[in-house]
């Protein structure tokens, strides 16, 4: 089993709960696509 994890910090990332969602998200999709196991936005 792999895990991944895609992280976004508010205010860092985000400045709502939907937009800190979508970063996550971004940044879990950019993790899954290069075969890492970690992303953060950036």
């Amino acid at each position: 089993m792999v895990l991944a994890a895609g992280v976004a910090v508010h205010p860092n990332h985000a400045g709502t709960r939907d937009e800190l969602y979508m970063a996550a998200d971004t940044a879990l999709v950019d993790a899954c696509d290069r075969g890492r196991r970690l992303t953060v936005a950036i």
